[in-house]
């Protein structure tokens, strides 16, 4: 199950701007020119697509175009029969190549990661590749590496393996928290467990900064100063989220900067107003493409089960518990046209 984002999590914690100047000062230049590209975005106010405009075939095309073929899937029970359909659907049409599933340790009975949504999810046809995030709280266990050999072997299906997902700012003040510098020590003691034990077999996915406001970028540049470049762009992927122009601009410096020999996946993006998602993808998804070289865009999500009203969500159905019964929002039925 993924993490729900929040507006919330962009609070900077003022010690990551201390001794900061110099590598503000190298980032401002392309910031502003980024910026300035992106400005009449901006200044654009996302709006509903008209049901005539999306029965257009010049802009259906455009907008599978502008589209990448993959999206995050939460894997709740009971939920099977809708997301065989919905997944195969867009796997048929051609918009769905690949799924960010993710597992999570229970707070009671051990850590097992096996999920049955998820193998179902690997044996749909067409088949789609797959990326496994490995919840946070399974980061804290001082045996790691023994639950990374169990993931392994229990999705051989699976190839790309992403370790958490914004670290140091989902976790419950409450509880257990992390900061970069612990998670990269903890990243690093994975990674080269992999790279011994299972030589490629797997690659790795950093965990993705959250998407809002500057702090991803400052997170970023905070692994690179950890030892990121260290690990060979062949055995990872640097994953990220975006969910505002903001972050766009603040990840671009480092992106196409010390990072530009890595691969870029953008591991969560979206709308949370069902009738924007398609005006998202078109403004959006090519900014992403063009300004941060994302291979890879997972829109967030196939469903996040019915915590908004009607009108709001970024899942592209609504109601997965009721099939044959659930909502298709105005995207996914552009996604799944086949006329």
């Amino acid at each position: 199950m993924h993490l729900i984002f929040k507006p919330d999590k962009c609070t900077i914690p003022s010690v990551f701007f201390e001794n900061r100047a110099k590598q503000a000062m190298k980032r401002a230049r392309t910031i502003l020119i980024i910026g300035i590209f992106m400005l009449a975005g901006c200044q654009k106010a996302l709006t509903p697509t008209s049901p005539s405009l999306i029965e257009n075939p010049n802009f259906t095309d455009a907008t599978i175009s502008n589209w990448s073929p993959y999206i995050g899937v939460a894997t709740p029970g009971g939920v099977e029969d809708t997301y065989r359909e919905a997944l195969t659907a867009m796997a048929q049409n051609g918009t769905l190549k690949g799924v960010r599933v993710g597992i999570t340790k229970r707070e009671k009975g051990g850590w097992g990661v096996y999920d049955p949504i998820i193998k179902m999810i690997g044996s749909l046809s067409p088949r789609l590749d797959m990326l496994l995030l490995i919840d946070n709280y399974y980061l804290f266990e001082p045996n790691i590496e023994q639950i990374i050999d169990e993931a392994l072997a229990t999705y051989p299906e699976i190839k790309y393996f992403q370790i958490g997902n914004e670290i140091t700012s989902i976790l419950p003040k409450t509880g257990p928290t992390m900061t970069i510098e612990e998670y990269m020590v903890i990243f690093k003691k994975i990674y080269d467990h992999v790279q011994k034990n299972h030589p490629g077999r797997a690659i790795l996915l950093t965990q993705s900064p959250t998407g809002s406001g500057v702090f991803g970028g400052i997170e970023t540049d905070k692994m690179v100063e950890l030892g990121l470049l260290k690990m060979s762009p062949n055995n990872i992927v640097i994953g990220i989220n975006v969910y505002s122009e903001a972050s766009i601009s603040h990840y671009t410096h480092v992106v196409n900067g010390a990072l530009r020999n890595y691969r870029i996946w953008v591991t969560e993006t979206g709308t949370d107003f069902s009738d924007l998602q398609i005006d998202y993808v078109n403004r959006r998804y090519p900014e992403l493409k063009n300004y941060l070289r994302a291979e890879r865009i997972f829109w967030y999500t196939l469903w996040e089960g019915e915590r908004y009203p009607a009108d709001r969500g970024f899942g592209i159905i609504k109601g997965a518990l009721e099939y044959p019964n659930y909502w298709k929002s105005p995207l996914f039925k552009l996604l799944t046209d086949r006329s």
